[in-house]
């Protein structure tokens, strides 16, 4: 038989119910028990035929959030194809479970970090929570350098705190197009003007 939480078909009544929910603390494991009934149809004389079992039920695991994994910056953003000092760099950390697969519901506060110098203004970290377990971030560096990487960092509920195993691919930040002459005085030809 085939039918949806309490829809009658002419073969009978189907009945979804979700019983109870529950957590281990040492596995971090979520426990959903589900149960169906079954209504036979009205007439339905049951010395001749039964239901077996009548409350039939199912356990579904879904393993809790455990590690921390990005997915940006892309590979290869080093050298020529460095970001230019200034522009957004973009960073999307991943909210992961034992078995390796997205956390949809995590909504964490995901930190994110440099290996040397700092973000614009100054700042050592930013914080963005994840949506559907993922935190994206939009990020300015100033400082040129070669070989920078984010690493991130996330409370997660019975573990504490957890810290990107890998951190991000490797990416550089080189000196963008020049986008103004200063006056640097006098010259044989006359005093160099700025150009606005």
């Amino acid at each position: 038989m085939v039918a949806t939480n309490g829809t009658t078909k002419a073969d009978g009544t189907a009945a979804v119910t979700c019983l109870n929910f529950g957590t281990t603390q040492q596995f971090r494991t979520a426990y959903t028990k589900l149960t169906a009934a079954f209504t036979p149809p009205t007439g339905l004389d049951p010395a001749v035929i039964r239901f077996v079992p009548n409350d039939p039920s199912w356990l579904i695991a879904s393993y809790g959030a455990s590690t921390l994994r990005f997915t940006t910056p892309p590979a290869g953003r080093t050298g020529a194809n460095a970001y230019s000092a200034d522009a957004t760099i973009p960073a999307t950390v991943e909210i992961r479970s034992d078995l390796d697969e997205i956390v949809p519901i995590a909504t964490n506060p995901v930190t994110l970090s440099l290996n040397q110098n700092s973000f614009m203004g100054a700042v050592s970290t930013v914080t963005a929570n994840a949506v559907n377990g993922i935190a994206t971030f939009s990020t300015r560096i100033t400082k040129t350098a070669a070989g920078y990487r984010f690493t991130g960092s996330a409370v997660l509920s019975n573990i504490g705190t957890v810290s990107s195993i890998d951190g991000s691919n490797l990416f550089d930040v080189a000196a963008g197009a020049a986008s103004k002459i200063a006056v640097v005085g006098t010259t044989d030809f006359g005093t160099v003007a700025t150009n606005p």
